[in-house]
């Protein structure tokens, strides 16, 4: 049963910058207890609202499996001092950080954000380095927003951090667009887990972006069967069961495909075939190969064959 859990990190056990794996110790105000997830972007002194449940591992004991999570902002002036020495604003060390809260206390995030102006006040700090300061902190409240919006759809913080790497402020925008984008451009994420988000997010079973990728994904599963092309009454049947719509609703999207250079329909032997365009390409060259080394003058061989 999954629970919630708010407490500040206090040890970083282990943590990859690639995927956000992390293993860290929390501390409540009642308790303290190790936490195993994605958590991008961690640093000692953060601290979270946790949703997830407490497992054995056979090894590490007890340990609380994150399924979600949203960063709280620190209220008191120790927090926020920790807050701002975590690693969340490059060039801030705890000395800046201590003079930040000792001028503006528990008003600090909100002059950051609201303000930062106010923040060349501090000795030390001058415009360009309230800048930066700034802008780190935008970026960093607009990933968190980021991944906790993505989290209703489950898309993970590992894959929340890929799309943000990708489309940056655009992120949800891109999302909620066309879900089914995230096929192309975001590594690890395929058709299957594109339509669960979609279908989340409410999109129609006859969406035309879903018809169009459960057709490049059809294709491009019997592409690793080795086949570079498949009739077209084959990959709308195929397409049909895979969507579960009725052939002729995938048959209406193949001309628009064809004729925005996602696929190539042509006739051979009397029967309509259809390719993913890289594939089609891939076949022309190798063609153009063939034909070239077949009609190539070899010079003679020089030397004497006999030896």
């Amino acid at each position: 049963m999954l629970e919630e859990k708010q407490g500040t990190i206090v040890e970083i056990i282990f943590h990859n910058k690639e995927n956000g794996y992390t293993v860290a110790v929390f501390e409540t105000e009642i308790e303290a207890f190790t936490a195993v997830g994605n958590l991008p972007a961690v640093g000692v002194g953060r601290s979270y609202l946790l949703t997830g449940e407490f497992v054995e591992h056979p090894t590490y004991g007890e340990q609380f499996s994150i399924k979600g999570f949203e960063e709280v902002m620190p209220s008191t002036e120790d927090g926020i001092r920790e807050f701002l020495s975590s690693g969340v604003m490059k060039g801030i060390g705890r000395k800046t950080s201590a003079a930040i809260v000792a001028k503006f206390g528990k008003d600090t995030l909100r002059i950051i954000e609201e303000d930062p102006d106010r923040l060349t006040e501090v000795s030390g700090i001058g415009e360009k380095t309230a800048d930066k300061i700034a802008e780190a902190f935008a970026k960093h409240r607009e990933f968190a927003n980021v991944t906790l919006y993505l989290q209703q759809f489950g898309i993970s913080a590992n894959y929340a951090m890929k799309l943000y790497q990708v489309y940056g402020e655009d992120t949800i925008k891109a999302v909620e667009e066309n879900p089914y984008r995230l096929v192309e451009d975001v590594f690890g994420i395929g058709f299957k887990k594109a339509d669960k988000i979609a279908e989340k997010m409410g999109v129609a079973a006859d969406d035309e972006y879903r018809i169009r990728s459960g057709i490049r994904f059809t294709l491009s599963y019997f592409a690793g069967e080795g086949n570079t092309f498949l009739p077209q009454s084959v990959l709308c049947e195929k397409t049909g069961q895979l969507l579960d719509l009725a052939i002729d609703l995938i048959d209406e999207q193949l001309m628009g495909m064809a004729f925005e250079g996602d696929i190539h329909i042509e006739n051979l032997d009397g029967r309509n075939v259809v390719f993913l365009m890289p594939f089609y390409m891939a076949e022309q060259n190798i063609c153009r190969a063939l034909s070239e080394l077949n009609s190539a003058q070899l010079k003679p061989i020089a030397g004497q064959l006999d030896r």
